[in-house]
């Protein structure tokens, strides 16, 4: 049962689409910039200059830092930094409302019997 449950896990990637270590470092870590106002969002790689976040950007990006990728690395880099800003962006957004009124952990109050 382990063994089906971790080969779930790990999906068997082909060797040419595989990312290196380096690539998902660099996404991982980039801080992500949210403007509000402007409806931007800043992707800032660490080592690298920041560019605006777009499909397009990321894909002149990944082509531009790592030269050595291949058509089938780019897309999987480009998908899986998509992922990443969007989760970031989700999170900001949370704490943004939050920030603006919602209910804290230090607002808890007991209920009145």
């Amino acid at each position: 049962m382990i063994r089906r449950l971790l080969s779930r896990k790990t999906r068997d990637v082909p060797a040419k689409s595989a990312l290196p270590y380096e690539v998902e470092v660099c996404i991982e870590t980039a801080g992500i910039i949210v403007r509000p106002a402007s409806e931007r969002v800043l992707v800032h790689p660490r080592g690298y200059a920041p560019f605006a976040y777009s499909l397009e950007g990321a894909a002149s990006f990944m082509r531009d830092a790592f030269p050595g990728l291949n058509d089938d690395q780019i897309a999987r880099a480009v998908r899986f930094l998509d992922s990443h800003v969007t989760k970031r962006v989700a999170m900001q957004a949370q704490q943004h409302e939050r920030a603006e009124g919602g209910s804290r952990w230090r607002d808890w109050r007991p209920l009145a019997p």
